[in-house]
Parts: structure tokens; sequence; C-alpha cells
């Protein structure tokens, strides 16, 4: 199995593991059983460990919570958690937790915010207008310039055809002919 399985006990034991979750975690079968998880996660998530298993306890099941935790070398990881609690004899006995690390995700979601971050500054910091509409002709961006020559806000503008705001009414039928001959050819 590709996701990591572990069992752990009313008190927070990792009384059992799948080979993905000690690869994952970095620990060794004879580790089960003295181990506890909160010690593998992240400090910036341990305020939410004992609210989380409250409610794993009182309503069964948790779903696709995302953690961080450390492994036994200190490396942080991302996981995507569902937790499904175990009851013994009607009571809460722990839980079975299905781990998905999403850490590579959470990289690639960070670079492309990052490189998002600097394609908005250039746009921004462009000395000629800069606007770009979707394969509907919808405006998806507009710069500062764009506004101080057309005399529309993002805000305002945003989502709008741009045909309707920057092109001439006389010019506006060839534009739309001219975008289908794009959209159709890749050519302009």
């Amino acid at each position: 199995m590709y996701d990591g399985v572990i069992i752990i006990d009313k008190n927070g034991m990792i009384k059992e593991a799948n080979k993905a979750a000690m690869v994952l975690f970095e620990i060794e079968p004879n580790q089960l059983g003295k181990i506890k998880l909160s010690d593998y996660v992240h400090p910036d998530d341990r305020s939410d460990i004992l609210p989380n298993r409250d409610i794993v306890a009182s309503e069964g099941i948790l779903s696709n919570f995302e953690a961080k935790v450390l492994t036994t070398s200190n490396k942080v990881k991302h996981l995507e958690v569902t937790s499904s609690a175990i009851y013994e004899d009607g009571e809460y006995g722990g839980s079975r937790d299905i781990l998905r690390d999403i850490t590579e995700r959470k990289y690639l979601e960070q670079q492309r915010k990052l490189s998002e971050d600097k394609l908005r500054l250039i746009i921004d910091t462009a000395l000629d207008a800069v606007v770009t509409m979707d394969a509907k002709g919808n405006i998806t961006e507009w710069n500062k310039n764009a506004e101080i020559i057309f005399g529309y806000s993002l805000n305002e503008i945003k989502g709008k055809k741009l045909a309707d705001y920057i092109i001439p009414e006389q010019y506006r039928e060839a534009h739309a002919n001219g975008m289908k001959h794009y959209f159709h050819t890749g050519e302009g």
C-alpha cells in the first residue's frame, strides 16, 4: 500500500504500522508500542492533537485533515490524514489512521505561489498596460498601467469581456473572428 497506515491506542502510542508508515516516520518494527505519535508531530501542529483525537472519539472519524510531522532524522513531512475510531466494548480504544505524504504537493504549491507572485510583480511594474484574458475573452489580469490608460480598476473589470471595454465597437466582429482563428489554429 502506498499510504501509511498506523494503529494508535487511546494513549497515543503507535501500536501497529504498515511498511509505508514505518518508512514515512523512519521507524523500525521493534519500536512499535514504544513510541507516541505526538513525538513525531511537528511543533506547529501539536496543539491540534487532543482536539482531533476528541473529534475522532466522539464522531468516529476525522477525514482529510493536514498535519506536519518530523521524521526520526528531523525531516519535515506534510501529511493528509484520515483517522477512524476503534471502539472496544463500546469505549474509544484508539484510532486507525491513513497517512498520505503530500510533501511534494505542498512544495509544488509553494513554488507555484512564488512564481505567481513573481509574475504579478513583473506585470505590476511593467511600463506598458498588461491585459490578459482567458479563452472566452474574459479579462483575467489588468495591471496598474491598464487602470491608468483605460480608467477601470482590476476589481471593476476582472471577468468582463475584453472586447466590450477596450475594443472599439466597429472592430469587435473582426476581433472575435481573429480570436476564433487563433484558438483553432494557434496563429495570430
